[in-house]
């Protein structure tokens, strides 16, 4: 399970992710398609908690990422 509630997310050079919400149950299959500079690399990377969203929550499988 794969939820996002209010994500967003920005780099310093300007790119800008913002009130991101989604949810991706167990059984499910999404695809993540877009133009090139859209922001679904940097998607992926909150999912794995490579990146933490400046707001909002991702949880994954029961962990919950944390903005310190």
């Amino acid at each position: 399970m794969i939820r996002l509630k209010n994500i967003s997310f920005s780099f310093d050079r300007g790119f800008e992710l913002s009130n991101i919400n989604f949810n991706l149950d167990e059984g499910e299959f999404a695809f993540l398609i877009g133009p090139t500079g859209s922001g679904k690399t940097t998607l992926l990377r909150m999912i794995y908690m490579d990146l933490i969203p400046d707001s909002g929550q991702i949880e994954v499988l029961g962990h919950k990422s944390q903005k310190n």
